[in-house]
């Protein structure tokens, strides 16, 4: 088989979506009865070397909407994306028109995709948490995107129903593959996990943690205000740790998270390398995922894989992903969630967690290897 993927995705800092495509790579590098090759920030990459290379060294310039985010110019992002489709197809190094091209990300920059993929759609259900431009260009351009493509890719059961529900789209176009969960996030000890929370000054078993971008959809601001409903005591036994990028539209946020982080009971480490999360995750005393809305909630995932008790929303793909595991509750109201850390705080860590949803890497790879197939 040969397949076409957007590199792009690979940028650093990765969310949800770039480490959807990020940990099914190295699996469909080491394939051989596949070929791959793609585009990326800086243009082609024709070969399976070269992707190599390019997993090693990401390319971490910004884009020009990145650089230019602030002021949400809309006919910018939509000059951005034309120019971009016509740069691409104008400097391809072969013919790709027999090519699997698979788009990981929402909106193919190809003509004739195999199959496109829909992490959510947070920017129907939830426009005010997105910047403008975004949800213009989504509305713009998706529908015809998933017209388009022979087959759509999605998260969960809970986003594939939203697909039908939204778009009319026949169930079976639709294919589920849930984000890939790798093994390292598993329970470890303490003495595994000290070396690096040490270099943070946190003591194992020692602190809530929330894993989420610092944007209005992940709920940021209720969790602060539920944690400062808990006592001194616990407060002080378990400061709230906060690890993710900068997003958008959070101003507020990073007011009031700077504001809490002088009392040293809230530390924000912002965005951290993928290799060090397993040991944070297992080195919590508790984790909280408030997100209103998700696709399929990869953090709620990998805490749980890590035995670390769970707090989610009570809906949702939250509700599909924790299922039975996780302690969940109305995530609208801040005395429900402070109750629920409270619980989560006082709760065991889960042994031998067996989440339904997990699929790790190589079996994920290989499932959308089958579904490329059936195209």
């Amino acid at each position: 088989m040969r397949l076409l993927l957007n590199l792009s995705l690979l940028s650093p800092p990765l969310t949800g979506i770039g480490q959807y495509t990020a940990r099914l790579l190295p699996h469909l590098l080491n394939e051989p009865r596949v070929s791959l090759c793609g585009f990326g920030r800086m243009g082609w990459v024709a070969s399976k070397e070269q992707i190599r290379a390019l997993l090693q060294t990401p390319s971490s310039a910004p884009t020009l909407i990145k650089k230019l985010r602030p002021y949400d110019l809309l006919a910018l992002r939509f000059a951005y994306f034309e120019l971009r489709k016509i740069w691409l197809s104008l400097k391809k190094p072969h013919d790709y028109e027999d090519w699997h091209y698979w788009e990981g990300g929402f909106l193919p920059l190809l003509a004739r995709p195999k199959l496109i993929t829909i992490h959510d759609l947070s920017h129907i259900r939830y426009p005010e948490f997105h910047p403008r431009a975004r949800v213009q260009l989504l509305n713009h351009y998706l529908p015809s995107a998933m017209a388009e493509s022979k087959a759509i890719l999605t998260v969960s059961e809970f986003s594939k129903s939203e697909i039908i529900e939204l778009f009319g789209i026949q169930s079976k176009k639709i294919h589920v593959l849930p984000p890939s969960i790798l093994p390292t996030f598993c329970p470890k000890s303490e003495e595994e996990c000290a070396p690096l929370l040490q270099s943070y000054n946190l003591n194992y078993n020692g602190y809530l943690l929330s894993v989420a971008t610092l944007e209005p959809r992940k709920n940021l601001e209720r969790l602060l205000d539920a944690y400062a409903l808990l006592s001194p005591a616990v407060q002080k036994a378990y400061p709230l740790v906060l690890i993710g990028t900068s997003g958008w539209l959070n101003h507020t946020l990073g007011t009031k998270i700077m504001q809490l982080v002088q009392t040293g009971n809230v530390r924000l480490l912002g965005y951290l390398d993928s290799s060090q999360l397993p040991f944070l995750y297992a080195g919590a005393r508790a984790f909280a995922y408030l997100s209103v809305y998700e696709g399929y909630g990869m953090p709620i995932a990998e805490a749980l894989c890590c035995g670390i008790p769970a707090v989610i929303a009570n809906y949702g793909a939250m509700l599909q992903t924790g299922g039975k595991h996780a302690i969940t509750t109305d995530v609208y109201s801040i005395a429900c969630i402070a109750k629920a850390l409270q619980q989560a705080l006082d709760s065991p860590k889960i042994d031998n967690c067996n989440i339904e949803s997990v699929v790790f890497p190589q079996d994920a790879a290989q499932r959308l290897l089958r579904i490329l197939e059936s195209l």
